[in-house]
This record gives structure tokens, C-alpha cells and sequence, in this order.
């Protein structure tokens, strides 16, 4: 056995049989100096070349929270209030038309009557669709916080904007408005109208 001084490196060769179990230090014959016993092997130099292993940390998905019905009648009621707003303004505007093109000629009154009322209608309609199919959010669900998207978790697009708003929740409206109170008792809050376009209104 070999014992091999750090400091100065003089060795000397022993028998391992001499040495106490209780030894933790020695004191080197030649410099004087002290060491612990046994000796630390010195580590493995790691190499440039060999990469440092991360551990991977589990990644977890949280799905977006559905919207109840409380929330999405909220919603409605504050879009059915900004309607009505746009609607008393878009009638104002056409009653002051009709009134100075009108005048008293009763054919042409009625013509821009029945226009107006394709018009109140159309605007009706077109409102819901511009802005869910433009950015998934009404007035009413901007101020409460929750969004239309697809069943995927996707944007909605115009497209199905469409086919939500009008024909969805046309049969919706149609049966009596059991569409609609479907979001209370479906799992994911969704109404007849979601359940037809493939949509979903969740949280923000």
C-alpha cells in the first residue's frame, strides 16, 4: 500500500495492516504537513463536448372555463341595450329620410317603410355576426369577460359566426326557446346554437 503526500508528493510504501481504522489524518515524514486519510478521489473532469442534462419538468395544459348561463344572459342583456341604442338611431335616421323624400305620397311612404323595417332586421342580425365572427366577443361579452370559440378551442371565423347566429339560433328560438336554456343543463354550458356551429363560449 501507498501512501503519497499531496503537498510535496513524497511516498512511502506501508503495510495496510499497520494503519489504525480509526485514522483520519496523516503527517507526512518530509514536509510536516498534514493530510486526511484516505485520500479524496479527485472527480471526473467533465467533458466540453458531453451536454447537462435538465430534468424535463411536467407540462400541464389548463383548459379554458365555460360560461354559465348567468354570465351569457348578462352578456345579452348589455348587447340588447347597446342594440336598442344603435336601433333608435338607425330609425331616427330613417324616419328623417323618408319624411323629406317621402312626403305625402303613400306608395312611396310605404316602400320606405317596409325598407326601413328590412333594415332595422338586417342590422339586427348583421351585429351578433360582425363582431363574434370579427373577434368571437359582442359588447356584452367584452364587459363580462367571456368569448365565443369553436368546440377545439380555435377562433370561430365568420363562417360559423353565421351559421351561429342565424341559423342556430333561429331553430333554438323556434323550439320555444329550449336552445337556449340547454346551457343549463348541458356539461360545457352549450346551447343548441353552440351544439350546431361546433362552438363554445368560455372565460377569459
Amino acid at each position: 500500500m501507498t501512501i503519497t503526500c499531496p503537498h510535496c508528493r513524497y511516498s512511502r510504501d506501508i503495510d495496510p495492516l499497520t494503519v489504525p481504522a480509526n485514522v483520519v489524518r496523516v503527517l507526512c515524514p518530509e514536509c510536516g504537513k498534514r493530510f486526511p486519510w484516505p485520500p479524496k478521489e479527485p472527480a471526473e473532469p467533465r467533458s466540453e463536448a458531453e451536454p447537462r442534462v435538465r430534468p424535463s419538468l411536467p407540462v400541464t395544459r389548463t383548459l379554458p372555463q365555460t360560461a354559465g348561463f348567468g354570465l351569457r344572459l348578462v352578456a345579452q342583456l348589455i348587447d340588447g341595450l347597446a342594440y336598442g341604442l344603435l336601433t333608435i338611431v338607425i330609425a331616427i335616421g330613417l324616419y328623417l329620410i323618408i319624411a323629406f323624400f317621402g312626403g305625402s305620397n303613400e306608395r312611396v311612404l310605404g316602400m320606405m317603410s317596409g325598407l326601413a323595417l328590412f333594415t332595422v332586421i338586417a342590422v339586427s342580425w348583421l351585429f351578433s355576426v360582425f363582431f363574434i365572427g370579427y373577434c368571437g366577443q359582442t359588447p356584452g361579452k367584452m364587459v363580462t369577460r367571456i368569448k365565443v370559440v369553436r368546440n377545439s378551442g380555435g377562433e370561430i371565423g365568420f363562417g360559423a359566426a353565421i351559421f351561429r347566429e342565424l341559423v342556430g339560433k333561429f331553430i333554438s328560438t323556434m323550439l320555444f326557446g329550449c336552445g337556449y336554456l340547454m346551457v343549463l343543463f348541458d356539461e360545457q354550458h352549450r346551447g343548441l346554437h353552440d351544439k350546431i356551429a361546433d362552438t363554445k363560449v368560455v372565460k377569459l
